[in-house]
């Protein structure tokens, strides 16, 4: 199958679009004439972030102004049959950045950054962070062949979090350390949670570097939230959503 040069159009819809032609946006046109060099009459692809994906032709392909003729729409990568929120604490340096690539491709709907007890990047967070999130969740769809990109929500602290999830209908799961159990109360395994019906929205929080403090775990269990241990080894942090969610993947029959 021949493979095509995706890019992200957002305004990919029969009201914005004028004779079958849009206009890529800057950085997308900067990306097909600097780095990829394509030129008119290429044939690409093009998706709108929401599942809709179309045949393209570049029609114009200057610097900052790239327009493409649209073609027919096209059949999309099916996405995960459950509403997945990744609720994930900032992490060291730009650790979260490779979360944010990595759960982009497994198939997440949105990922909400969490400021913990033990969060250690929580006091580097500036106003250009989420703008570069949501750009690296967007190179991430163009790559994997995702027709949708994530939300990527602002960063709330983790008392907001569980607050705003208290009146969700949603499965929610806490993954904890395997030395939780220590703290009392029951820690279900990933096996168990494959026994229960598949959810229609489901959210995952993920603790930071130094995990969740005794009070995050007492909170959460307390307004409901299902703990859950990936067994007996300690894995890094910026490791565990990918192996969450692929686990997830497998148990939700998307595998």
């Amino acid at each position: 199958m021949k493979s095509f040069h995706r890019f992200y159009l957002p305004c990919l819809t029969t009201e914005a679009v004028e004779n079958d032609e849009a206009r890529l946006p800057d950085d997308e046109a900067r990306h097909l004439t600097r780095v990829l060099r394509l030129q008119a009459g290429t044939q690409v692809r093009v998706f709108d972030g929401h599942g809709l994906e179309r045949e393209a032709t570049v029609a114009s392909a200057k610097t900052k102004h790239v327009t493409v003729r649209l073609g027919r729409q096209v059949q999309t990568q099916p996405e995960l049959p459950v509403h997945l929120t990744l609720a994930v604490s900032m992490l060291n340096g730009r650790k979260l950045d490779t979360v944010v690539r990595d759960s982009t491709m497994l198939g997440v709907s949105a990922i909400a950054p969490l400021r913990t007890a033990r969060s250690r990047g929580s006091e580097s967070l500036h106003a250009g962070l989420v703008h570069r999130w949501r750009n690296i969740g967007i190179s991430s769809a163009k790559q994997c062949g995702r027709a949708v990109i994530p939300t990527i929500e602002n960063p709330v602290t983790f008392s907001q979090f569980v607050e705003a999830s208290a009146v969700s209908e949603s499965l929610r799961v806490l993954l904890v350390e395997p030395t939780a159990i220590s703290l009392g109360g029951p820690i279900t395994s990933l096996r168990a949670l494959g026994t229960i019906q598949r959810p229609a929205t489901a959210i995952v929080a993920i603790g930071p570097e130094g995990g969740w403090s005794a009070e995050e775990i007492e909170r959460t269990r307390a307004a409901g939230f299902t703990l859950v241990t990936l067994g007996s080894r300690t894995l890094r942090a910026v490791a565990v959503p990918t192996v969450m969610l692929s686990v997830l993947q497998f148990l939700w029959s998307d595998l």
